[in-house]
């Protein structure tokens, strides 16, 4: 997501000439991406197909001679590092506490030690401050690192309050549909609100089957909602965010929930106190109860809560305002590629 947005209107394409190179195509996310974006589908089947993956890469790598390489993500750049001339420089932006992640699979985390993060020339971009903490925690790497916070579109920042709807609750939360968005866990908090005016929206992509059968079986005043595109025209239509995460790296969505003046309500895992601070309320893991709690004192006293909207909604735009990473990122772009060819020591 954060790589498709640099490359949409007002983003990098006015500054910068950007070749897109993916995996796997069919993101519905390319079609946002801006018409002069040439976009290359490297049309990896996975498995078997890796030795070819990495002859295209190389080749594209060749045709294009790019003055810098910004990769994304495990293994685009592992991949990358194992085929690109040592004269090109490769920045890599690492989206997710890298102690906690159990998505991606140890042998590519193997390969990710012995290429990129062996390499002393690289340099990495982390999200938060709590990230780099986190992975110096337990890797050495001796290239440059830089902390630069995600963004949001400014459209979030100019979306109305909805309209209170008297003693009535409409959460919502976003998010693929993935283990450790811990949605389950949201089914459970929501069964204890049983006969209460207070109902949650769920929107992401991903297999929904299970959560349908239990919000059927259980009568639950939660809804699927499926994938969706353009999250600043629907978080308008709700009283308060919600998000029960076991972890996370720098999740976009809290942001955007408080530049749309809305409340947020968090799990208290680390990561989440981090970005959102003072300006969100939080509930254990260990007890459904908790946050069911404060959804009722929601309900019935949602003045006092209100109140830190404003403050909020100021701080997404200190941290998260799109124009400002921008010019961040090429900064650190300018002063990757002047330093890249000077003596080492």
């Amino acid at each position: 997501m954060l790589l498709s947005n640099t490359l949409q209107g007002n983003g990098l394409s006015p500054q910068v000439n950007n070749t897109l190179a993916y995996f796997i195509g069919g993101s519905p996310l390319l079609d946002k991406i801006d018409q002069g974006v040439k976009k290359v589908d490297l049309q990896y089947s996975g498995g078997a197909d890796l030795l070819f993956l990495l002859r295209r890469l190389r080749r594209l790598i060749k045709e294009e001679k790019p003055d810098i390489i910004h990769t994304h993500l495990n293994p685009a750049g592992s991949y990358v590092n194992m085929v690109k001339p040592k004269s090109i420089p490769q920045i890599h932006t690492l989206h997710t506490m890298y102690t906690q992640d159990q998505e991606t699979r140890p042998f590519l985390k193997a390969v990710e030690k012995r290429t990129l993060f062996r390499d002393d020339r690289a340099a990495l971009i982390f999200l938060s401050p709590m990230l780099e903490k986190d992975f110096s925690s337990a890797i050495s790497f001796k290239g440059k690192k830089y902390i630069l916070p995600n963004f949001i579109e400014d459209s979030f920042f100019e979306i109305k309050p909805a309209t209170p709807v008297p003693e009535q609750l409409r959460v919502v939360a976003v998010g693929t549909i993935r283990e450790v968005k811990n949605y389950q866990y949201l089914l459970d908090i929501f069964a204890r609100l049983k006969g209460l005016p207070v109902s949650l929206d769920i929107y992401g992509g991903g297999d929904t089957t299970a959560f349908n059968q239990r919000i059927e079986k259980e009568q639950l005043n939660v809804r699927m909602m499926g994938q969706t595109t353009d999250v600043s025209s629907v978080l308008g239509k709700y009283d308060l965010f919600i998000m029960a995460s076991k972890f996370e790296g720098y999740p976009l969505s809290v942001i955007e929930a408080m530049a749309a003046n809305l409340p947020v309500l968090l799990s208290d895992i680390p990561a989440l106190k981090d970005i959102a601070g003072e300006h969100a309320d939080y509930f254990r893991l260990d007890d459904p109860s908790d946050a069911a709690g404060v959804l009722k004192e929601y309900l019935t006293a949602s003045d006092r809560y209100r109140s830190r909207i404003e403050k909020a909604r100021a701080y997404a735009g200190d941290v998260a305002r799109k124009r400002t990473y921008i010019q961040k990122l090429i900064d650190i772009y300018r002063e990757t590629i002047s330093g890249y060819h000077l003596p080492t020591h």
